[in-house]
């Protein structure tokens, strides 16, 4: 019987934690440099994109995934503002923002393209998650193509919500065969 109830807790708890692929305090910053964009993907929970875009008073407060193209222009409006770069203490502003629901419909994804900046050390701000409840952090592993190095990421939060940025020399363009 112990043994059974103990297989039953098991699953319920692999089958709980795969059935959200996103953890509602933790956004997820995507940071990818190439020889000419610096990228930055930010996913947020749909409660937390919602709160941040004024759709809502709590930021545990979803909407349904239908209901995304409604609050389109909500998320667009707030993508840019979302990160903040500073190379040299200059601000970097983003070529092109984009705001879209996740393929599996649990994240709101905003894409910021930058242009890749020289300096090998930026600074990256998240004012947002002063603004969040206590418990709410962000993650930025520093990806350069598809690899990401654990030794470059950064956690922000509401008591640090910037950090630096280790971006490394600017990868070699890709080379396009005749």
């Amino acid at each position: 019987m112990l043994r059974r109830l103990a297989l039953v807790l098991f699953a319920c708890t692999c089958l709980s934690s795969t059935a959200h692929a996103h953890d509602p305090f933790l956004a997820e910053i995507e940071t990818e440099s190439t020889a000419d964009t610096l990228v930055l993907r930010v996913l947020l929970a749909r409660s937390v994109a919602a709160h941040l875009a004024g759709l809502t008073p709590n930021p545990r407060v979803y909407f349904a995934p239908a209901d995304f193209a409604a609050r389109q222009a909500n998320f667009d409006r707030i993508a840019k503002g979302l990160c903040h770069i500073r190379v040299n203490d200059r601000p970097l502003e983003p070529k092109k923002t984009e705001a879209v629901l996740s393929q599996d419909k649990e994240e709101v994804v905003f894409t910021l393209t930058y242009p890749r900046p020289t300096a090998t050390k930026v600074r990256l701000e998240c004012g947002w998650l002063s603004r969040l409840p206590q418990g709410y952090a962000a993650s930025a592993p520093l990806r350069a193509g598809s690899e990401a190095t654990a030794t470059d990421s950064l956690r922000l939060t509401a008591a640090t919500p910037s950090g630096d940025l280790h971006l490394g020399p600017a990868p070699a363009p890709a080379s396009s065969a005749p």
